[in-house]
């Protein structure tokens, strides 16, 4: 305990001497220290790309990089940026009468300031640094881990931009619902000054869990399902091509002939299986398209008989002239 008393108390005045520094090196170890982590996950889980066998150290480096140099710095301004910003939330201002002027302790301003307190008014302050966080900074953010971490792998712009289009709005969307909770407690108990390493170490289990989801996406049971439908398939074209037989397997037994015959012809029907499935698979999901469309043209005219029954229901409480139909 007292070990970390004291290491928890020089990480403070470190902070205190140099923020930009200290917030940099600290990214940079949480972003590489959880790109290991999250590599030992996908080789637990079997979801690794293609012919991995090892550590990607260079994809740790990049993720090391983007936190000394990109997450450190930016989030080192951003957070007491932010705490100017809601500083309305905090003062309030009121204005004094020029009779009354003479008699309030004052320079030449005609306004005195007050603090203002109350669990209410700290409700807003946080509600207004969630809702700033979360528009002006989260989504530009999200953006820029994309194209950094895209170029670092040496893609080109257009491959960056696709990759970040096709990752932009699920991540945000599940990031906005993991953020909002997150930065209010934030908000509410941290002081500026280490409001970004919680940021840190946070989006370290976020960034962690989006590529263990990302990799399970990708190399996951589908892959390794299409893997082994191409792998039947080569196989059968192996086996096609080697059961032509030569001269002098012509010379041999009808029955060696016969039973070659039958692992052939149970390797077919084997493929044939698997195919028929993926043809059961794209009905069933055409069945299910189609029952989508049904429950919409349903949903559809019903709210037209109900508009119809409403307009029939007020034109029959309407005064009707005597003798009229």
């Amino acid at each position: 305990m007292w070990a970390f008393r004291r290491g928890a108390g020089a990480y403070t005045e470190l902070l205190r001497a140099q923020p930009l520094l200290t917030n940099s090196v600290t990214a940079s170890g949480l972003y590489g220290g959880g790109d290991l982590v999250a590599q030992a996950i996908e080789m637990k889980l079997k979801i690794t790309s293609p012919n991995k066998e090892k550590v990607n150290w260079n994809r740790t480096m990049r993720m090391t990089v983007f936190g000394m140099g990109v997450a450190g710095p930016l989030l080192t301004g951003w957070y007491p940026l932010l705490h100017r910003m809601t500083l309305p939330f905090r003062q309030s201002y009121t204005e004094v009468a020029p009779a009354l002027a003479r008699n309030v302790n004052i320079r030449s301003e005609w306004y005195t300031m007050e603090t203002l307190s109350g669990p209410m008014n700290r409700a807003r302050e946080v509600g207004a640094k969630v809702l700033f966080d979360t528009v002006f900074f989260q989504a530009p953010y999200l953006t820029c881990y994309f194209f950094v971490t895209g170029f670092l792998e040496g893609r080109t712009p257009a491959a960056v931009f696709k990759k970040t289009k096709d990752n932009f709005h699920a991540s945000w969307f599940y990031g906005t619902m993991l953020w909002a909770p997150a930065q209010t407690l934030n908000f509410m108990f941290v002081p500026v000054m280490f409001q970004p390493l919680v940021v840190h170490s946070v989006d370290v289990v976020w960034k962690a869990s989006l590529s263990v989801l990302y990799h399970y996406r990708d190399y996951g049971p589908a892959f390794a399902l299409t893997s082994k439908h191409a792998s039947l398939d080569r196989t059968s074209a192996e086996v096609i091509v080697a059961s032509q037989p030569s001269s002098s397997e012509l010379a041999q037994p009808p029955s060696e002939m016969q039973g070659m015959m039958e692992e052939l012809e149970e390797l077919r029907r084997e493929v044939k299986g698997h195919r028929a499935m993926l043809v059961e698979l794209d009905a069933l999901r055409r069945e299910v398209r189609d029952h989508r469309e049904t429950i919409a043209q349903f949903h559809h005219a019903t709210r037209r008989v109900t508009r119809s029954f409403d307009r029939l229901t007020r034109g029959d409480k309407s005064p009707r002239a005597p003798g009229g139909r």
